[in-house]
């Protein structure tokens, strides 16, 4: 071993392990596009890459040892300090209405740091010592993207799976114990912290599947819709004219259709992840809800501004009257978008070369 590691903390049980060294796995969480990378180009220059657990059990003599950490929560955060792992870049991916207690802590975990890389509505909490990066997701442009033609799509597609987060599955014990109990986590969040005070879009995402469920030039794509058929009441009254399924390539999927209906998880400053960006990078023009400062990361002509409309009955007439002359306007927009240095910060490889940076260089 060469005497150097760089060491991924983190308490998901999807990235520990190694597992997120395996390219293949790492596939499946959009999220870990930077740190395959981030691991080839640390491999490249001589350091030994492991996942915090995988570190903590092997406990190997080391020159220097260097932490990127995914939230500081997991049981060998402190032990990885102990052993004099050096606490060099905090991040997370997550939203603040999925890791609650990491954001409302995120000023005690990071005073430990020299870095952290987060969205940009935490900067304020972050102690003045350390240095503050907005969070850019890491994006790999797909290769071999074919575009159909205007007239050739279908109008609107969702790609979102379902979430038990807020619905109760009344025939599972475990379900009506938990389903309370998550929304009096949030409303304590809520009461005592202002930053935890957001608009929330899952409910957004169940009222537009509403809206649209019953036209035929509307398709959702996602998980677990027929769990949510069979005890989610609001579900199972729908009449869908496509009834919704997984697709194994979103973005040749999303490639149909005129429009990408994006709700992120909330409306957060800096938040924005790659729902926007697989819309565009499938040819598709995205109908944008989320980070309210979008507009200081992409330009305003690549997508349409959902708050722009007065519900989704409304967005839906007017998509519905878009010419393609209208279409290709914004297609040639987000084109350029894509191709300029506007979307090099989202490009994984620049994701990766500033981690690697941030973790190695003094």
């Amino acid at each position: 071993m060469s005497g150097k590691f760089l060491v991924f903390e983190t308490h998901s049980p999807h990235f520990r392990g190694n597992k997120f060294l395996n390219e293949e796995h790492a596939r499946n969480f959009p999220e870990l596009n930077a740190m395959t990378l981030l691991a080839n180009m640390a491999r490249q220059s001589d350091w030994e890459v492991l996942s915090g657990d995988v570190f903590v059990k092997m406990n190997p003599r080391f020159e220097r040892a260097v932490c990127i950490s995914r939230e500081a929560q997991s049981k060998e955060f402190k032990t990885l300090l102990k052993l004099g792992v050096e606490p060099r870049l905090l991040f997370t991916g997550e939203s603040p209405n999925v890791s609650w207690n990491f954001y409302h802590n995120v000023g005690r975990l990071s005073h430990i740091f020299k870095h952290v890389c987060l969205f940009r509505g935490v900067k304020e909490r972050i102690p003045g010592q350390v240095k503050f990066h907005n969070h850019y997701w890491p994006m790999i442009r797909p290769a071999n993207v074919s575009f159909r033609n205007f007239e050739e799509r279908k109008l609107l597609v969702m790609v979102a799976s379902f979430k038990e987060r807020f619905t109760q599955n009344r025939r599972n014990i475990l379900s009506r114990i938990y389903s309370p109990w998550r929304w009096l986590r949030i409303l304590y969040y809520q009461t005592i912290d202002v930053h935890a005070r957001f608009p929330d879009l899952y409910h957004e995402r169940l009222k537009a599947i509403k809206a649209f469920s019953g036209f035929s030039e509307f398709h959702l794509y996602g998980r677990y819709w027929d769990v949510a058929r069979q005890y989610v009441s609001e579900i199972k009254k729908l009449s869908f004219a496509n009834w919704p399924v997984p697709v194994p390539n979103k973005i040749t999927a999303m490639g149909n259709f005129k429009f990408t209906l994006v709700l992120e998880n909330c409306v957060f400053p800096g938040y924005l992840t790659e729902k926007i960006f697989d819309a565009m990078l499938a040819g598709t023009v995205p109908v944008y809800y989320g980070a309210p400062d979008i507009q200081d990361f992409i330009p305003m002509d690549c997508f349409i501004d959902f708050r722009n409309y007065n519900g989704f009955k409304n967005l839906w007439a007017d998509l519905s009257s878009w010419s393609s002359t209208q279409w290709q306007v914004k297609i040639d927009a987000i084109r350029t978008f894509l191709n300029s240095n506007l979307f090099d910060p989202f490009r994984a490889e620049t994701v990766a070369e500033d981690y690697f940076k941030w973790l190695t260089q003094e």
